[in-house]
């Protein structure tokens, strides 16, 4: 990749068009999804992933659609609909419900929010959405610091940029790996990179990849944004603030609904396998506090850190940490109960002493928002003798 001056950057961005289809086929792509979406598709996936029924008619749908001879592709068999669907859940155009069945559809305010943009605000939505809130915990992967897809992408355009011509994909071994294929054909969705896919797929497999090649207008964005962080305010992203004077006609985005403050009384079903205590306490205590009503109810000391991990609305794992570890975004005692964006039914995992490792489940069993008095945090209910949180071991 030739590293390319400020001035450079700015003309290159200044004469590249947006509207559906340029630089890439993202934009198309994402409506045809959205179409597919609008009203709901049941899924029996905890992560509201696309069923594997519909995937194949999805790939139809597609701008270009990739050959394959599967009879029940996994969404990981379609990286490209793997990664818009990222897209489509991290930006909150895609949403999961549960009653009365369990769907994935599209959010009808957000998609609303969406058409009230231009094509260069709607790109530059999911550039910002890609670079700052995707991460792999949506489908369930492993992404233990939130930026591994980012970092993913960073790490195939590197090496893509540092071959002299078209990459030819037999003899690049990196394509090996699912993440990989799926930061690939992002790359590709946004107009970063050209890819070409074989015309035919074997037996029982997808088309695979012959060769990648680099673009001008991917160098340039991706010069722009590779220092860039998840960094982000209500109104204005670290993305934002570093194209908004090379791309003018983005001023505004799409932002995900901001979920109210929950007030009333919360009764809580704490969890050890079959034994559990019930709490009922006001929607301000803060996740701090309800770890320490969690642990006297079932009489351990509380002399070891602690960490509680919970998926917000878009279907990321949010981590929040014990205040004496210190070393996150959000510490358990900034955190009220009100603010936690779960529903009845849902639950957080409690997890307690890193050596030992205690498991406990806490479950929002219902939240009476007509009661929205203080009161003092109580202990209603009990089943089962709690387990000895010391063994002869620990002596």
């Amino acid at each position: 990749m030739n590293e390319l001056t400020k001035a450079a950057i700015k003309k290159i961005l200044e004469r590249q068009s947006f509207e559906p289809g340029r630089p890439g086929p993202i934009l198309l792509n994402t409506e045809a999804l959205m179409d597919a979406l609008a009203t709901g598709v049941p899924t029996t996936s905890k992560y509201f992933a696309l069923p594997i029924r519909c995937l194949a008619e999805l790939n139809e749908r597609l701008e270009t659609p990739i050959a394959h001879k599967m009879k029940r592709p996994q969404l990981k068999s379609f990286p490209t609909l793997a990664g818009l669907f990222l897209l489509l859940r991290a930006s909150g155009l895609a949403i999961g419900e549960t009653k009365p069945k369990r769907v994935v559809l599209i959010d009808p305010e957000m998609r609303e929010k969406w058409n009230d943009l231009n094509s260069t605000e709607q790109y530059m939505s999911l550039v910002d959405t890609w670079w700052t809130r995707v991460n792999w915990t949506i489908l369930g992967e492993r992404d233990r610091f939130g930026g591994q897809m980012r970092a993913d992408t960073r790490d195939l355009y590197y090496q893509l940029s540092r071959q002299a011509n078209t990459v030819i994909v037999d003899s690049f071994n990196t394509f090996y790996r699912y993440e990989t294929r799926v930061a690939a054909a992002l790359l590709e969705q946004f107009g970063w990179i050209k890819v070409a896919y074989a015309s035919q797929a074997e037996e029982g497999k997808i088309a695979e990849m012959q060769s990648v090649e680099t673009t001008e207008f991917g160098d340039a964005m991706f010069q722009t944004l590779d220092g860039i962080v998840d960094s982000r305010i209500r109104n204005e992203s670290a993305v934002q603030k570093e194209l908004k004077s090379l791309v003018p006609a983005w001023k505004n985005s799409l932002l995900p609904a901001e979920r109210r403050f929950r007030e009333g009384r919360y009764k809580l079903k704490l969890s050890w396998l079959k034994v559990w205590r019930q709490l009922e306490t006001p929607a301000t205590t803060s996740l701090a506090d309800v770890t320490a009503l969690l642990l006297a109810a079932f009489d351990f000391d509380q002399d070891h850190l602690y960490q509680l991990e919970y998926r917000d609305a878009s279907g990321r794992e949010v981590l929040v940490v014990d205040p004496q570890y210190g070393d996150g975004d959000l510490l358990a005692d900034e955190v009220q109960l009100g603010e936690v964006p779960l529903d009845e039914g849902d639950s957080m995992e409690l997890l307690f002493d890193f050596g030992d490792c205690w498991r406990f489940t806490i479950t929002i069993e219902s939240v009476d928002e007509s009661d929205t008095d203080n009161f003092e945090p109580v202990i209603t209910a009990s089943k089962g003798e709690a387990p000895e949180q010391y063994g002869f071991d620990d002596y």
